[in-house]
């Protein structure tokens, strides 16, 4: 990581392993922005995130964050679950020099965690089904009450779109200047233009539910996503006294924590 991402360098998770309600893999990536009457949530640059370890750590899109600002609360994250829904504000977001990928980590509250994905390394066969789990049709409203302050609400309905692989691309395609996938998964109806909010969700081996990668854009007739055996390697995380270590290799330190097959 360069000098300009000295603070996000400072960042070590500390694994905790408390017994809390778990809430769901993946989260509405949603700015929060200014108005007059205070900070909002921004209507638009919505996209998903998901996460690879309990304790907060997600992994996106660069594109879906790199043009906002990187601390909290210029971000955060809406998850859901049994216990309903919780707002999660960013802390950092370091994003991938080369790889359309970024990596944040939210502030976990004190009742409740995301459930964290499983990462595998194994290629997927032309043909084989997927999924991306995504959040296209997130949309904020804004209301004044009564103290003539605004208030911000958000709709957001998760959707798990299916398909299949059509082909793997080891040197990239179109946006993604890595090795990737094609499918075809693609907007499937007309009250759903485009895939934009789902930029960022994991794409994942429909027999599994393991992640194989992120969805980078998505055509009329196909859909790119970026190989997750690419963004193993990035070197991320520090230890202290050791020095920034992969993903991979913190899977293979911590396996209880990012779980990687």
């Amino acid at each position: 990581m360069t000098d300009d991402n000295k603070s996000n360098r400072e960042i070590v998770s500390p694994w905790s392993n408390d017994s809390i309600a778990p809430m769901q893999a993946a989260g509405a990536i949603v700015p929060v922005v200014a108005s007059e009457n205070g900070p909002v949530l921004g209507v638009e640059a919505h996209g998903t995130a998901f996460f690879i370890t309990e304790d907060g750590f997600f992994l996106t899109a660069a594109h879906v964050v790199n043009t906002l600002p990187a601390l909290a609360p210029a971000i955060v994250v809406f998850i859901f679950g049994g216990p309903g829904y919780v707002m999660m504000p960013v802390q950092f977001v370091a994003v991938h020099p080369t790889i359309d990928v970024a990596m944040g980590r939210v502030l976990v509250s004190d009742d409740c965690r995301p459930s964290p994905m499983t990462l595998s390394t194994r290629r997927l066969r032309e043909g084989e089904p997927v999924a991306v789990l995504g959040y296209p049709r997130s949309t904020a409203h804004h209301t004044t009450n009564s103290e003539g302050r605004m208030m911000s609400s958000l709709s957001c309905t998760p959707d798990y779109f299916e398909g299949r692989v059509l082909g793997y691309h080891p040197t990239g395609i179109s946006l993604a200047r890595t090795a990737a996938y094609t499918t075809d998964i693609v907007p499937p109806s007309p009250e759903i233009k485009d895939l934009g909010g789902a930029s960022g969700g994991p794409l994942v081996s429909s027999s599994s539910l393991h992640v194989h990668g992120l969805l980078c854009s998505a055509a009329e007739s196909y859909s790119i996503c970026t190989d997750i055996e690419q963004i193993l390697d990035w070197s991320i995380f520090e230890i202290q006294k050791e020095g920034m270590l992969t993903i991979r290799a913190m899977g293979q330190r911590f396996p209880n924590q990012i779980r990687v097959v």
